[in-house]
């Protein structure tokens, strides 16, 4: 009831391996144990299923959710078989998400690189060389934040 269904199921181990002679003990604890694994397992096939969506969405904040999900049923159901596969899930989501935002990462970098050839087309150097700064910075050892490239230091352009 409090939703840690990994310390349920160990209770019940613990108590079949104290009191396995009474059989209205066993039976409870078997039918228990049974529900609360097929509890698991379905969250974890429900689960499975949305991580395929949001593979076909591509979005990293949407993965984020799932793996957060992933690790919450791990967690809950901590020394189970439906631990294992939701921690094995929860790596698949982390790996993915690792790609995923290596990918925008890239993108956001040609981007504004792309936008700085732009700006030095147009003779916007001062601008031009602020986006240039910021980009290396991401791309290396991280830059200011847009918002303080004003107009005092891009030449009011």
């Amino acid at each position: 009831s409090q939703g840690d269904s990994g310390t349920a199921l160990a209770t019940w181990n613990e108590l079949l391996s104290e009191v396995p002679y009474d059989s209205r003990l066993v039976g409870e604890a078997a039918a228990a144990q049974s529900e609360l694994l097929g509890e698991g397992r379905a969250e974890l096939k429900a689960l499975s299923a949305e991580v395929e969506r949001a593979r076909f969405f591509g979005l990293a904040d949407l993965f984020r959710i799932k793996l957060e999900r992933a690790e919450d049923l791990a967690s809950r159901f901590r020394g189970t078989s439906v631990d294992e596969q939701a921690s094995a899930l929860a790596e698949l989501i982390r790996a993915e998400l690792n790609e995923l935002d290596a990918d925008s990462a890239r993108n956001e970098l040609q981007r504004l690189e792309a936008i700085g050839s732009v700006l030095r087309r147009r003779g916007a150097d001062g601008l031009a060389t602020r986006v240039d700064a910021y980009r290396t910075g991401l791309d290396g050892s991280g830059a200011t934040q847009p918002e303080s490239m004003d107009k005092s230091t891009t030449g009011g352009q």
